[in-house]
């Protein structure tokens, strides 16, 4: 029994020591789960980088056909639901939007003659005007509804369609989107955007009865700087 208790005793002497140890912090000591005073260390930072490239993607949701049915002289044809564009981009400074037709008198519609056009409306896209009716003649189309819509597009009035008296301007679409955007979003936006665009049609009582057809192209480009 007496190398038992020898035993017991050496043990209980051991675990006292290393105990002893931890509890002054021995510098040194492999066998403390604690640390010892802090040693000399030294630091050096990893220092990353990286580019995100642009992303666009350009919808026409829906109005990607337009009927402006039978029309009469000096009698305005709107289409109330007009053509919807949707728009996603991660660019930094937004994006611009631009309908061009390829000429600046004549509108897209042309007469299956191939030869006859209906003219553009008088009014550019940076300097919209109110449509008089009996009085504009062409076609014409109008921003009625859209994140940071441009002022010049207003006439005061919250439009509820693009056919709402007298809550919207007009302007004619352009020969090419060089000079001037019909519309324009300035910074980030984390969400698809939708702008809302209506076409509207008033011909005199000269112009040639028949068909016309036409396309109109929008063009959205993003702005990185």
């Amino acid at each position: 029994m007496l190398w038992v208790k020898k035993s017991i005793f050496m043990i209980c002497s051991g675990l006292f020591i290393f105990w002893l140890v931890c509890l002054i912090n021995l510098e040194g000591s492999p066998f403390c789960t604690r640390s010892a005073k802090a040693g000399v260390f030294a630091t050096q930072n990893v220092d990353l980088t990286t580019t995100i490239n642009s992303y666009l993607n350009f919808t026409i949701s829906s109005g990607g056909s337009i009927n402006l049915g039978s029309v009469n002289a000096d009698i305005p044809a709107c289409n109330a639901s007009g053509t919807v564009l949707v728009v996603s981009t991660n660019a930094d400074n937004g994006y611009k939007i631009t309908p061009t037709d390829g000429s600046d008198t004549n509108s897209a519609l042309k007469h299956s003659d191939n030869v006859t056009y209906i003219q553009d409306m008088v009014a550019s896209l940076d300097v919209p005007d109110i449509w008089v009716t009996g009085s504009t003649k062409g076609l014409g189309t109008t921003l009625w509804s859209g994140a940071q819509r441009e002022e010049a597009w207003s006439v005061g009035g919250v439009p509820l369609n693009a056919c709402s008296p007298d809550s919207t301007k007009w302007a004619g679409v352009p020969a090419n989107d060089t000079a001037v955007s019909g519309h324009a979003v300035t910074g980030y936006i984390a969400n698809p955007d939708e702008t809302y665009w209506g076409w509207k049609l008033e011909v005199a009582n000269t112009q040639k009865s028949g068909e016309y057809a036409g396309l109109v192209t929008f063009t959205v480009v993003a702005v990185l700087i």
